[in-house]
């Protein structure tokens, strides 16, 4: 793997993802110099300069990593710490967006991204970067190792998840399953701290053969609303209900599968349901597939349009780390209704804040919320004080501070 083709290269999941075919027209006429820089006039000039590596989807931040990276970066900015977000800049979404975050972003042609680590290596250099964070061990080898030795950074894996059944289950073959296990351990060396988001993942990581005194523990947070936003009411009928999530990923189209039941049962009992779907992904095909459901496609404001629904719906098919679209409901105000890969990754505590049940049962935690005009109230105030306790970005950055200090 030490001879790696320098041209042409492609992360091992772009032939798994759906790409945008509406590309952003200003995609060619801005790269004259190979990128194109947004930076904030308040930059703090601190110790710590770090910048976020990032390919693939991120706006909107309808995905769990994306998601978690808009907040670090955010939160960081905030705690006056210079963060910065290295775009692969695809197109896929316009490029104007970045003008608006509050954090500073560099927007990359792909061919230079990957292919031109000199440049690469100059742009680090220009903004004074000197720490890099990762998000697949793949790019540590490609770009964190020469820039390791180039730039003198150190480099963070932020790991997504860890778990190889997710690979398999959306289709990769042993082969690269094993590549990827190989292409870990062979970036171990380089790597100086991992940031996971549950023990589990610390558990598994470590049982893969990474040194486990590099692996930090650092849950994911969101904002916190003020307490007087969430909706405090008795649920009626139809029942607006709402299932996020980018829609390209396999464990939210077997989700669907589950809602279609659900709602069908409802029906049955009396129960108007109306169950919208919101995220990325081929709007006509699942409508056909799944013409019960409402599907609603991207959606660049999901806080505002989560606060519109009375109930949500949390019932991937499979999944690991920890599920992300359950912090958004809780924020929204929403009671949730989980099975148990809903919930994954999260606390014990979190099944008092919320209805579960087996996929073909959920319609049993409608009628719940029908029909015990006080349990909307008590999910509201329980999931709004678990959010508050556990899940505050506040209280999280902290620690991804002190361990971005101990690296500079």
């Amino acid at each position: 793997m030490s001879n790696r083709d320098n041209s042409n290269f492609l992360p091992h999941w772009f032939k798994y993802i759906h790409k945008p075919k509406n590309l952003d027209i200003n995609k060619k006429t801005v790269f004259k110099k190979g990128y194109k820089s947004y930076i904030k006039k308040s930059t703090n000039h601190s110790k710590i300069r770090v910048a976020f590596f990032l390919d693939g989807v991120f706006y909107p931040t309808t995905t769990g990593e994306s998601y978690h990276i808009m907040n670090l970066l955010k939160a960081l900015t905030k705690n006056k710490i210079d963060a910065y977000l290295f775009r692969c800049y695809r197109g896929w979404e316009k490029i104007h967006i970045y003008k608006t975050f509050p954090f500073s972003s560099v927007c990359i042609n792909p061919d230079v991204y990957y292919n031109n680590l000199q440049k690469i290596s100059e742009i680090v250099n220009i903004y004074e970067i000197n720490v890099i964070v990762f998000d697949t061990a793949e790019v540590v080898l490609r770009q964190g190792k020469y820039l390791k030795d180039k730039c003198k950074v150190k480099i963070v894996y932020d790991v997504t998840n860890v778990d190889p059944l997710i690979s398999e289950k959306v289709g990769l073959g042993q082969s690269t399953i094993s590549l990827q296990t190989r292409e870990l351990l062979e970036a171990d060396k380089h790597i100086d701290i991992y940031w996971v988001k549950t023990r589990e993942d610390k558990r598994q990581l470590s049982k893969l053969g990474t040194n486990p005194r590099k692996i930090r523990i650092r849950g994911v947070g969101i904002n916190i609303p003020s307490r007087s936003k969430i909706k405090k009411k008795q649920l009626k009928q139809p029942v607006k209900s709402v299932f996020l999530g980018n829609m390209f990923y396999p464990p939210n189209i077997g989700g669907l599968t589950t809602l279609t039941d659900t709602l069908t049962k409802c029906t049955k009992r009396g129960i108007r349901l109306k169950i919208d779907v919101i995220g990325d992904g081929d709007i006509v095909s699942l409508s056909a597939k799944y013409p019960l459901l409402n599907f609603l496609g991207r959606c660049d404001y999901v806080n505002s349009t989560l606060s519109k629904y009375d109930i949500a719906f949390a019932c991937p098919s499979f999944g690991s780390g920890i599920s992300l679209k359950v912090l958004d409901y809780m924020a929204a105000g929403l009671p949730i209704i989980a099975n148990n890969t809903g919930v994954r990754g999260h606390l014990r505590s979190i099944n008092k804040c919320l209805l579960q049940e087996e996929n073909d049962s959920l319609y049993k935690c409608v009628e719940q919320l029908v029909t015990n005009k006080d349990l909307f109230k008590r999910l509201s105030v329980k999931e709004f004080n678990y959010l508050k306790k556990y899940y505050d970005i506040k209280n999280k950055i902290p620690g991804f501070i002190m361990d971005l200090k101990k690296l500079v």
